[in-house]
């Protein structure tokens, strides 16, 4: 888009389009705003609506419009972070693909580790398992002496065992537990586009802590009735994570659309 070919006119809004896709974050990036690090996520664009119409020649409220147009077609997703806009391109992948597994496994930024801490806790580690092991063993000789040697340590391997179990138990317990309440569920079912369920299950959780389940339900069926009635495409509708954290049941629906707009420039663009 920077290329002195196109000129120096205002952008198209198919332009201004193909723009946020190109300037979105391809990988998690960590970015500085007023002092804060905050984490860009892949498919993010960080930026404030002046430097969107420096980019693109518009005023300030034709951009504005123009996002909140993006939003009520479930192309896009905004929240404003520390005074920017940080606007999230739904269905990302669609546009711009990973082609190996390593560029999933590179997207999330690494905090550097405290080498300190990690050999403190290791030594920790080790202490508490040296420990047990002792009192274990205690335990197992005075089982010989009480038995008169008739098992070896027998009562040591039992504890063992009642301790893995215990563990065991716990962690299976645990696992997944309450991610997929009752709640969710009935959003879950309701919603057309059932993709990343753990994610979305995450998403749900911050949301019923501010809204009523009926209110996000019902945002659902307003939603559903636009898509149905514009003909949106599948791939077009946001993923359900994406939908809750934009808090999208409070959107008000225009009556036209102008997806079929840019369908024909991104069949295009992806050939």
């Amino acid at each position: 888009m920077d290329n002195p070919a196109f000129g120096k006119e205002p952008y198209t809004r198919a332009q201004a389009w193909c723009w946020l896709i190109e300037a979105a974050c391809f990988k998690d990036v960590f970015h500085d705003i007023k002092g804060q690090s905050v984490v860009i996520q892949r498919g993010q664009i960080c930026k404030a609506s002046r430097e969107l119409a420096s980019e693109w020649k518009w005023a300030e409220t034709k951009v504005r419009r123009f996002l909140d147009r993006l939003t009520s077609e479930g192309m896009i997703s905004t929240d404003v972070t520390f005074g920017k806009t940080i606007i999230t391109i739904c269905n990302y992948d669609l546009y711009q693909a990973s082609t190996t597994e390593t560029d999933a496994e590179e997207r999330t930024p690494q905090a550097p580790e405290n080498d300190e801490m990690s050999e403190k806790s290791v030594s920790e580690d080790r202490l508490k398992t040296s420990a047990e092991s002792g009192a274990l063993e205690s335990q197992g000789q005075q089982g010989f002496w009480e038995d008169g040697g008739a098992t070896i340590g027998a009562k040591a391997a039992q504890d063992r065992r009642n301790i893995g179990a215990q563990k065991k138990e716990g962690n299976k317990g645990n696992k997944g537990k309450d991610i997929y309440t009752p709640e969710f569920l009935k959003f879950w079912d309701l919603y057309p586009k059932r993709v990343a369920k753990a994610d979305a299950a995450k998403a749900f959780k911050g949301a019923i802590k501010t809204t009523a389940l009926e209110v996000i339900l019902d945002g659902v069926r307003r939603a559903q009735a636009h898509w149905d009635k514009t003909g949106t495409d599948n791939q077009y509708i946001p993923y359900p994570a994406s939908w809750l954290r934009a808090e999208s049941w409070e959107d008000e629906f225009q009556p036209q659309s102008i997806s079929e707009e840019f369908d024909d420039i991104y069949a295009g663009v992806l050939q």
